[in-house]
């Protein structure tokens, strides 16, 4: 702003203010967009600076996609310039861990495939009652389950190559399953616990359909809504917090379309466009949706990141929480009831009945 002002150039400034809740949602991205657009439709400019700092970068933030609109539909060139002390090192653990992780495969066989599956977690091994491990034993004698945290030998995780499949279990490694495909021809299906009825379906619709078996669809959801319409009732007038993880806004709109209000919400990071989206098996998490959903409905919802969590919200706002659900919620709702799902993926709706199970 100084530097516009002593140029005389203020006027050629724009000034984006941006709230804390449209930030952690990711829906400042979409106000962004529209602002730059309709820059360039009223002020034919030939070319605009998006000024942008650490958090932005951190968080990731698609500015690709703005680049490419305005250049093919306006022919104007937006630069994005990046200040602040970490944007020399961008590369996040995640990346690093797959680039290792790949090169270890590097000598795997690319030749004929076997009759197994591998399964990537971040170090889950499937219990012998998990029904994932049951639907996969229709097809897979036990020793043709690859299991990522059972492998002992560089010959077993080389091994993975020769595989007809890989199935990624709790948002574990996309980068990988991505790079296997295109190198070994490997086709994945990510798998993730959901909560809303709609996705629950969508991803046990397209793991049936890829393994050709089937899933009382019916069944589960008849126990599900019995459930939920048996404890909506007696959560009247509680404070309702959630913090556990990618799901939380998800979570959040459900709850309120069966009259279940929720107060708090703590996200770990900022939402952004999914890198993986258009990817075929892979599920978006619509965490933006139901972000922008819960926001427009004009309720009473204060979302946080739990980075900016301070000792005296602890002491005050959070304090007054009657449930929390999820581990970031419990870790700062020091009086409430503390309600955490258990780890591992949950398939079908085992995940949101163990949470309304507890809430009865």
């Amino acid at each position: 702003y100084f530097r516009a002002e002593r140029k005389g150039l203020a006027d050629r400034l724009r000034v984006y203010p941006i709230s804390s809740a449209d930030f952690a949602v990711g829906r400042h991205m979409e106000e962004l967009e529209k602002l730059v657009e309709s820059i360039a439709q009223e002020e034919n400019p030939r070319g605009i600076v998006i000024n942008i700092s650490c958090i932005d970068s951190l968080a990731v933030n698609d500015f690709d996609s703005i680049i490419r609109k305005m250049k093919k539909d306006y022919g104007v060139l937006v630069q994005v310039y990046h200040r602040g002390p970490l944007i020399r090192n961008r590369e996040t653990s995640q990346s690093r861990f797959s680039d290792l992780f790949l090169n270890r495969l590097e000598n795997g066989e690319s030749g004929e495939k076997k009759h197994q599956v591998n399964l990537l977690s971040s170090g889950e091994v499937l219990p012998d009652d998990s029904p994932l491990l049951k639907m996969l034993l229709q097809i897979y004698p036990r020793e043709s389950i690859k299991e990522f945290a059972n492998l002992r030998t560089t010959e077993d995780l080389q091994d993975l190559t020769a595989s007809e499949l890989n199935i990624l279990v709790g948002g574990f490694g996309f980068g990988i399953a991505v790079e296997m495909e295109k190198k070994w021809g490997i086709p994945f299906q990510a798998l993730s616990t959901c909560f809303y009825p709609d996705e629950v379906h969508q991803v046990m619709k397209q793991l049936t359909d890829r393994l050709h078996v089937t899933w009382d669809f019916e069944s589960e959801k008849k126990e599900f809504f019995e459930l939920i319409n048996k404890v909506a009732p007696t959560l009247k007038g509680k404070k309702i917090a959630i913090g556990l993880g990618s799901r939380s806004l998800e979570l959040a709109w459900l709850l309120k379309e069966f009259g279940i209000e929720v107060q708090v919400i703590l996200l770990d990071y900022v939402l952004f466009s999914y890198p993986f989206m258009d990817i075929p098996g892979y599920i978006i998490p619509n965490e933006k949706l139901y972000g922008s959903k819960l926001l427009e409905e004009g309720q009473d919802l204060d979302i946080y990141l739990t980075t900016n969590i301070t000792y005296q919200m602890r002491r005050e706002e959070l304090s007054k929480i009657d449930i929390a659900i999820g581990s970031r919620a419990a870790g700062y709702c020091k009086n409430a009831k503390k309600i955490e799902l258990s780890t591992g993926y949950k398939q079908g709706y085992a995940g949101i009945n163990e949470i309304l199970e507890a809430l009865q």
